[in-house]
C-alpha cells in the first residue's frame, strides 16, 4: 500500500492541454513552479507573441472612436489617449520579448516555428498596421506633408514584411507535423490576417496621398484584402467540418472562437475603406485613357 508519505520528485513530467484546441504538449515542471515560485526570470522566458494581442485590441479601440458616428466633445482626445496607451504598452511589450531572446537566444527561433506559439506572431504585425493607421488619423492635422510620404514608406515596408510572414508561416504549417481536424484552431487565420489588413491601410492612408501615388497602393490593398478572404474562406470550410463533427472545444478554449469573425473586422474600421470613386482616380484614369 502507498504510505503517506511519499515524496514528490523534484523533478517531473506533467501532461497538460494546449491553450488553443486539441493541441497537447508537455511541461517541465519543478517542485517550486508547482508551489507557484516563479521568479522574474522564468517569467520573462514564457513572454509570448500572444501578448500582443493586447496592443492589437487597443489599437483597435482607438480606432473605432476616431470612426464613431456620434460624436461628442472630448471624444478625439479621447482616442488620442487610447493611442498613446496603445504605443507605451508596444513598447513595453517589446522590450519584454527582446529581453527574452537575449537572455534565452534559442527562443526566437522557437518561437517561429512553435506550432502555436508562432500563430500569434501575427499580432505583432497587426499592432504595427493599427499603429500607423492610428498615426494617420490621429497625427496628421497636427504635421505637415512629410507625414504623409513615411506613412507611404511604412506601408510598402509592412506590405512585403507581412506577406512574407504569411508565406513562411504557411510553408511551416504546410510542411510540419501534419494536424488533424481535430487540432484545427482558429488561429490558422491569423497568419494571412495581417497582410489582409494592407487593404485597411490603402484605405486609411489613400485619402491623403497623391494621385500618382494612389493606385498603386489602392491596388495592393484590395488584392490583399481579397487574399485574406480567400483563405479565411477556405479554413472556415475546415473550422464547421470540426465543430460539426467534432462538437464544440473545451470550455477553457472556447473564448478564442472569436478569432473566427475578426477577419472580416477591419475594414469596418474606415468609413471608406476604398475611395472610389474619387477625383483623385478619376484623374489617375483620364491620364491613362485620354480617349
Amino acid at each position: 500500500m502507498p504510505t503517506s508519505n511519499t515524496q514528490i520528485s523534484p523533478r517531473r513530467r506533467r501532461q497538460s492541454t494546449n491553450s488553443l484546441e486539441g493541441q497537447t504538449g508537455r511541461l517541465q515542471a519543478s517542485q517550486s513552479t508547482l508551489h507557484g515560485d516563479v521568479g522574474f526570470r522564468d517569467r520573462i522566458h514564457h513572454f509570448t507573441w500572444a501578448w500582443f494581442t493586447t496592443t492589437m485590441s487597443t489599437g483597435g479601440i482607438a480606432l473605432v472612436l476616431s470612426q464613431a458616428p456620434h460624436r461628442f466633445h472630448g471624444l478625439t482626445a479621447i482616442g488620442e489617449a487610447v493611442v498613446i496607451l496603445d504605443l507605451t504598452l508596444f513598447l513595453v511589450f517589446c522590450a519584454i520579448i527582446s529581453t527574452r531572446f537575449f537572455l534565452f537566444p534559442k527562443t526566437f527561433l522557437a518561437s517561429l516555428t512553435h506550432p502555436t506559439e508562432s500563430l500569434f506572431f501575427a499580432t505583432f504585425w497587426i499592432s504595427i498596421a493599427n499603429i500607423i493607421s492610428n498615426i494617420q488619423i490621429y497625427g496628421r492635422p497636427r504635421t505637415g506633408p512629410w507625414l504623409d510620404s513615411t506613412l507611404r514608406v511604412l506601408f510598402w515596408i509592412y506590405t512585403a514584411c507581412t506577406f512574407l510572414v504569411a508565406v513562411g508561416q504557411y510553408f511551416f504549417l504546410f510542411t510540419g507535423k501534419p494536424f488533424t481536424l481535430q487540432s484545427f484552431t482558429p488561429a490558422w487565420i491569423l497568419p494571412v490576417f495581417p497582410v489582409m489588413l494592407c487593404g485597411t491601410l490603402a484605405g486609411a492612408l489613400g485619402s491623403s496621398q497623391p494621385a500618382h501615388h494612389l493606385l498603386p497602393i489602392l491596388v495592393a490593398g484590395l488584392s490583399f484584402q481579397g487574399l485574406g478572404f480567400l483563405i479565411a474562406m477556405f479554413f472556415y470550410g475546415i473550422y464547421l467540418g470540426r465543430l460539426m463533427s467534432q462538437g464544440l472545444p473545451s470550455i477553457n478554449t472556447r473564448p478564442g472562437m472569436f478569432i473566427a469573425v475578426g477577419i472580416f473586422l477591419p475594414p469596418t474600421t474606415c468609413s471608406h475603406p476604398f475611395p472610389v470613386p474619387s477625383p483623385k482616380l478619376q484623374f489617375i484614369f483620364l491620364s491613362l485613357h485620354p480617349q
